[in-house]
Parts: structure tokens; C-alpha cells; sequence
């Protein structure tokens, strides 16, 4: 039997640079899955692996330790690094492009921690940069957000991501996602900004002149919210302004 310092995850955990050798090769990670699943140091394992990609012989066994690490994180750090890493290895990536998307939005769900499930509404918005459908999930993954019962600073990520989410998409029915986060009192200012930014695309993207004065208002009063709410959100008061100069024209 192997002493308790000689096993895979002991050894994630302390070698210098992680490799299948210095782990002691396939079969001892998986030997030691149950704890090199917990580790801290689990998103190395996410590099080995790819450096050796071609020469796996228990490739699916591997990728599995890795989706559990991912669907049950210990922490937001751990989970943050796994997650990172696993989009920055293409061929892990995709390999695993039908099950990482799912993974993702069953964590933004259902994680026990919001900040984890903030972190992984993140995620899947760098996945839609390159697969829109990923979107989706994301959307709903917002929805099943409690707003009144989940923290402040989980909320205010969650929001800038479904802010980001417009940038990228254009969707205008994120309005209506981002409606439900005002019933947190303490991120209002930040729901009225983004609300605020998604009326000047609008605004500006508008056919008519009567729409873009009416998006464009909406805008100025949303800022003027943010900027009461929080007189410290200068960046609010700045488009409030500008855009007392716009429709004055």
C-alpha cells in the first residue's frame, strides 16, 4: 500500500510542476480519484493532461475526475482556476465541448455557494463568445437566481455578466432578466446602470426618432436612479450628463 505522501493527490498538491509522471501515470490518479477530486490543486491536473493528450490510454476515466471536481467544488479559488484552466486547453475543450456547457449551468444553478454559481455564469459567458446557443444557459441559469435571499456582491457579478451578455448578443429580453435583480436593494444602483447602458444601444440603434428619444430618456432617468442610489457611482452621473446634452437637441 502506498504511504499516504506517495499518492497522486498528495503529490498535485506539492510537485513543483505537475506531470503524469510526477503524479505516478493514469492508473494511480484514478487509483486516488476520491482525493485528487477534492484537492485543492486539482486545475494542475487540467495542463498535464493536455500536455499528453495524444498519449492518454484512460482519457475518458481522466475527464470524468475532472467534470466531478468541476460539478462539486470545494471553493470559489479552486473552482475559479479549474474552470480557467479547462477553457484554456483546446483540446480538453473540445473534447468535452457537448458536457462543459451542461456542467457549467448545472453549477450557476445549483451551487451551494453564490459566488460560485456567479463565477460560473462567467464562464459560460466566455463560452458564448465563440457558441452563442451557451447564452441560453446562461439566461436561465440568472433566472433561478433568488434575488432578495442571495448577497449583495454575488448579485453585482451576476449582473455585470448579464450586462456583458447584451455587449455581446444584443438580446433585448435581457432587460426583463435584469428587471428581477431590483429586488435586491442593496445592487440597485448597479441593475439601473446596466438597464440604463442597454437603453443607449437601444436608443441608438433605434429607427425613429421618437423611439430613440424614449430609450434615450428611459436611459437618463435609470442613471439618474443609479447616481441617488449611490452618489459615490460617478460613472452613472457622467452618462447622466451626457445625456442631458444629447436630448436637449
Amino acid at each position: 500500500m502506498a504511504e499516504a505522501t506517495d499518492t497522486a493527490s498528495a503529490r498535485l498538491g506539492s510537485v513543483e510542476e505537475v506531470s503524469l509522471t510526477a503524479l505516478g501515470g493514469e492508473d494511480a490518479i484514478l487509483a486516488d480519484s476520491t482525493a485528487v477530486v477534492v484537492s485543492p490543486a486539482l486545475p494542475g491536473l487540467v495542463d498535464a493532461l493536455e500536455k499528453n493528450w495524444e498519449g492518454l490510454t484512460r482519457r475518458d476515466e481522466l475527464i470524468q475526475v475532472l467534470r466531478q471536481g468541476l460539478r462539486d467544488p470545494i471553493g470559489l479559488v479552486t473552482f475559479d482556476r479549474l474552470a480557467d484552466a479547462w477553457l484554456s486547453a483546446p483540446a480538453l475543450r473540445k473534447a468535452t465541448s457537448r458536457t462543459l456547457v451542461q456542467d457549467l449551468a448545472g453549477v450557476a444553478s445549483g451551487a451551494s455557494d453564490p459566488l460560485v454559481r456567479a463565477a460560473a455564469m462567467e464562464k459560460l459567458l466566455r463560452i458564448a463568445e465563440d457558441d452563442p446557443a451557451a447564452k441560453y444557459q446562461l439566461i436561465a441559469s440568472a433566472m433561478s437566481i433568488d434575488p432578495k435571499a442571495t448577497p449583495a456582491q454575488a448579485i453585482a457579478r451576476i449582473v455585470r455578466v448579464l450586462g456583458a451578455a447584451y455587449e455581446l448578443s444584443g438580446d433585448r429580453d435581457l432587460l426583463v432578466v435584469l428587471d428581477a435583480f431590483t429586488a435586491n436593494d442593496l445592487v440597485a444602483d448597479a441593475v439601473e446602470f446596466e438597464r440604463a447602458l442597454i437603453l443607449i444601444d437601444m436608443g441608438l440603434d433605434a429607427k425613429t426618432e421618437s423611439e430613440a428619444v424614449e430609450n434615450l430618456t428611459a436611459a437618463r432617468e435609470g442613471l439618474g436612479r443609479a447616481h441617488r442610489l449611490d452618489p459615490e457611482h460617478l460613472e452613472a452621473a457622467i452618462y447622466r450628463d451626457v445625456l442631458d446634452c444629447v436630448l436637449l437637441f
